[in-house]
């Protein structure tokens, strides 16, 4: 016999029914969504980097050292979920590739180099 975990303090667990969970998965498509927009714009943008690699000093070019477009930007964000699908393999290419590209760059043809480089 298969016990159910107990998820309430009540003496029958409560299950999350369809409507809570597509809910649920409303907010997270939002947020997705939210992330996904606010990464391809900034690394379109004349800044070139998200917050993160702008702090850091860093921004994300194509291959010819020139600024991304948009439905690049937004291209490279997909191969990003390419990249963690692969268990995390995608992105730890970024390790031994000789240019420090990831699977998404690749995919992208985008470089994530230093300021004033």
């Amino acid at each position: 016999m298969t016990t159910v975990p107990q998820t309430s303090t009540l003496d029958r667990p409560v299950f999350g029914g369809l409507t809570r969970r597509l809910a649920a998965f409303a907010i997270d498509a939002t947020l997705l969504l939210f992330d996904w927009l606010c990464f391809s714009f900034f690394e379109s943008s004349r800044l070139q980097a998200s917050p993160g690699k702008r702090l850091l000093g860093m921004r994300v070019v194509d291959t010819e050292g020139q600024r991304i477009s948009f439905s690049r930007a937004c291209g490279r964000y997909a191969g990003k979920g390419i990249s963690a699908f692969l268990l995390l393999g995608g992105f730890l290419l970024i390790a031994f590739h000789s240019r420090k590209q990831g699977l998404h760059d690749v995919l992208a043809r985008t470089l994530v180099i230093r300021r004033g480089a």
